[in-house]
């Protein structure tokens, strides 16, 4: 009964945000308002969490919506990928190195500590590494917090500035019928599964995306998914995103908040960088490369790209190469330091 008490609660507190960030003409305000307003929540002293199969009903939502965006043409274009991730794993060397030095200049973070905030993303294994090593734990992850939820933010302000949509997609063409919904959904969660027991990052989100793209691919399903069940899958997301700052106080984002958004900033302007070079050298359109490098959540970013109406394959393939990229280049610049015996 409590868990069902505090997911009212921090649904609410996400609505409210949403209905906020829409009345005043905030971008995306289905992930950002939810996102901004469970995270102020937090740092004000409430205990806010989600329960994971609703969280996991979100994540294999916005997969399925994914998958119906997968057309013959996004195949086609998928030669050019691995060019991109070339350039991206490029990309985070320099943000690594560029912002852990930036932490211990700046902010007098030790090494290790300053080489775990700034790996741009992959939060839980960085965590699990962070026991390992002679690391400042708690720093590591108000910072890490700080830029998933401040990139969350930044990037819809930034598209729109260039002129991009971030509303959601119209629903003009033909939804999918209720049927074929549950059956994709339960097909999904299946394969979601399946991928977690092999290990792939976002399982259950690249779960409802193969199922949806298969079905749509070969002709079986039509349509897209309604928006009201995108809506709520984005609310979802961006409550999850901001349940990440629940019992954080004041006292602990004073040490950290600077670091975490100065080296958002920097890594964000770091990756549009190398963003630019691939739009302009594969001709492809600067926002969709843009939300594929920034270094953001895997999940946040894809449903970024729903909502930013781009190629929402694209833009997942390049995260979750992130985040194998990032399992490989964190220890590496790491070394074999571990904690000293005590």
């Amino acid at each position: 009964m409590r868990q069902i008490s505090d997911t009212a609660i921090i649904l609410a507190i996400a609505a409210v945000g949403a209905v906020i960030a829409t009345l005043i003409g905030f971008p995306a305000p289905f992930l950002t308002g939810p996102a901004a307003a469970v995270s102020l929540a937090g740092v004000a002293g409430a205990r806010l969490t989600l329960p994971m199969p609703l969280v996991n009903f979100a994540l294999i939502m916005i997969g399925m919506s994914i998958g119906t965006g997968v057309t013959p043409e996004v195949i086609d274009t998928a030669r050019q990928w691995p060019a991109s991730f070339i350039v991206l794993a490029l990309s985070l060397v320099v943000i690594m190195i560029a912002t852990s030095r930036y932490l211990m200049r700046a902010h007098g973070y030790d090494r290790n500590t300053a080489l775990l905030s700034a790996a741009p993303g992959h939060l839980s294994y960085v965590l699990s590494l962070s026991s390992d090593l002679d690391a400042d734990i708690r720093k590591v992850s108000i910072v890490q917090s700080i830029r998933v939820l401040a990139i969350t933010l930044i990037i819809p302000v930034a598209i729109t500035a260039m002129g991009g949509s971030t509303s959601l997609p119209s629903t003009a063409l033909a939804t999918m019928e209720p049927l074929a919904i549950a059956l994709i959904f339960v097909a999904s969660l299946a394969a979601g599964m399946l991928f977690k027991k092999l290990q792939v990052p976002a399982a259950l989100l690249i779960g409802g995306m193969v199922i949806s793209t298969f079905t749509h691919l070969t002709g079986i399903v039509s349509g897209v998914m309604p928006n009201w069940l995108q809506m709520p899958a984005f609310l979802v997301m961006g409550a999850m995103i901001g349940s990440r700052f629940s019992g954080v106080t004041p006292q602990m984002l004073k040490s950290s908040v600077a670091a975490g958004f100065a080296i958002t900033v920097l890594a964000t302007a770091l990756a549009g960088a190398f963003a630019a070079i691939i739009a302009i050298s594969l001709g492809l359109p600067m926002t969709q490369v843009l939300i594929a490098f920034v270094p953001g959540g895997v999940e946040a970013m894809v449903a970024m790209a729903v909502l930013l109406d781009v190629d929402p394959a694209f833009v997942a393939a390049h995260h979750v190469m992130r985040l194998f990229i990032l399992t490989a280049l964190v220890p590496l610049l790491l070394g074999r330091q571990k904690k000293p015996q005590t």
